[in-house]
């Protein structure tokens, strides 16, 4: 979402008209690429202006970028013909997604903009949907205390509407003027347009940015021409449950039982060797290990019962003070396991 983007015009048309001016400059219009955060998610945002050609929002994703934001409304009465198709390709493709609403305060009121942009993107609360977000980045000749009452008006109601925290997109240049720098809006989390050459953009009154929009000329697979591209400022787990996606629930480890019949025995003698395993997987191999030369060694096996048992006979023939314990090995559902050590005395 370029800044001054509307359906007949965008930044980088606006940019070529005013290259070298000083209002460009002001703005900080220069492409960056933010090294310091190299590992961070990373992904574009799209609105009508990138449908030149036709998207392929599979290429985006193989590409290794993780999520895009996609242009719902604008105003009172615009919507993004390519909005539905481009929600269902990001979905299809993997993406984690979010829809975003270009802000016109002098054509309508905050609340019914909020009202129609959530009836058009939706509540965002299925799996893969990041926060509904609104891109402030026009003031319509509103005061900054008008601005400020539009703006939370339309938060406030998007919040109410869905049960979700808004995101605000915004740049740095336009909240020190048309927002006086208002420390009101920190408790949404913050989609910093700031096209700097610096490691890390600054903003007013927000101690930390969520998104980052750091280039308007960014190369993307999948999408002809430049594009604008975003970083997430944390790690695909933390972005992953910000949409909606929790976290697989952590599988505890196994539990190894073992038991010997005698702790002492005469060599040539069996001794047995008896456990269960929890939880019971009827037919998984646990291996008996015995320790010597500084390492485990395999020296039998044997299939867990239905009931969780499995039992070994042992049948020492040298005299020794000897070492076992019960290993269930990793797959793919479980963790390794292993019984405590157990230790027999071979006279």
């Amino acid at each position: 979402m370029p800044f001054f983007q509307t359906p007949s015009n965008s930044l980088r048309s606006l940019t070529k008209r005013l290259a070298g001016a000083v209002a460009v400059s002001a703005l900080c219009l220069t492409a960056a690429t933010p090294a310091s955060a190299a590992t961070n998610p990373t992904g574009p945002d799209v609105s009508r202006w990138q449908h030149g050609a036709p998207l392929s929002w599979a290429a985006v994703k193989a590409s290794g970028h993780s999520f895009a934001f996609v242009k719902a409304t604008e105003g009172a009465s615009y919507t993004n013909p390519y909005f539905v198709s481009d929600w269902a390709g990001t979905r299809n493709a993997g993406l984690l997604r979010g829809a975003y609403h270009f802000a016109r305060p002098s054509v309508g009121s905050a609340v019914s903009q909020a009202r129609r942009f959530i009836a058009v993107s939706g509540k965002a609360q299925a799996p893969g949907d990041l926060p509904p977000v609104l891109d402030l980045e026009q003031s319509g000749g509103l005061t900054p205390t008008q601005l400020s009452t539009w703006a939370r008006q339309f938060l406030e109601e998007t919040r109410r509407l869905t049960g979700r925290t808004p995101i605000l997109y915004t740049y740095p240049y336009f909240w020190r003027t048309a927002m006086a720098s208002s420390t009101a809006f920190t408790g949404y989390p913050l989609w910093i347009a700031s096209y700097t050459s610096a490691s890390r953009p600054a903003m007013p009154a927000w101690s930390r940015w969520t998104f980052w929009q750091y280039s308007s000329t960014s190369t993307v697979p999948g999408i002809a021409g430049q594009a604008d591209m975003n970083r997430y400022n944390g790690s695909l787990a933390d972005l992953r449950k910000l949409a909606n996606i929790a976290a697989p629930a952590s599988t505890p480890a196994p539990k190894v039982t073992a038991k010997l019949s005698a702790a002492s025995i005469k060599r040539g003698r069996a001794v047995t060797l008896r456990g269960s395993v929890t939880p019971v997987v009827a037919g998984q191999t646990v291996y008996r290990q015995g320790y010597y030369s500084g390492a485990w060694h395999t020296w039998a096996s044997t299939k867990v019962t239905k009931s969780g048992t499995y039992k070994f006979t042992i049948k020492p023939t040298v005299k020794a003070v000897n070492k076992y314990r019960v290993h269930l090995p990793a797959s793919d559902k479980r963790k390794a396991a292993s019984s405590p050590t157990l230790t027999l005395t071979v006279r």
